[in-house]
């Protein structure tokens, strides 16, 4: 178990920092450093569960700019990779459409 705040001392920190330096070849040291790897596999078993069912929520309009840069930062650093979900609508763009009618002799 780790020590509290209040009783790390400088044996503990320098135990720490010599641990960090050792394996500074395996440890990230910014996010671009986060990449796949094939070495594991993992699975999640659930056994006979059901799937839970819930509502995709909206992204605010003023948040939508900062999730795309995000979602497109870890697209190109292969961290995640678009759905190929069957079950899942795509659109390519959003198109609005409008009629404006109007009546002879008015």
């Amino acid at each position: 178990m780790l020590p509290s705040e209040q009783e790390w001392s400088g044996k503990h920190r320098s135990a720490l920092a010599a641990i960090l330096r050792e394996f500074s070849d395996v440890l990230p040291t910014s996010d671009e450093d986060l990449v796949q790897t094939s070495v594991v596999r993992h699975a999640i078993h659930t056994g006979d569960a059901k799937p839970v069912r819930c509502s995709p929520r909206r992204i605010l309009y003023h948040q939508r700019a900062q999730v795309e840069a995000l979602v497109g930062e870890m697209l190109r650093r292969d961290v995640v990779e678009p759905s190929q979900a069957l079950g899942i609508p795509y659109r390519e763009e959003e198109r609005w459409v409008m009629s404006v009618l109007s009546t002879a002799g008015s």
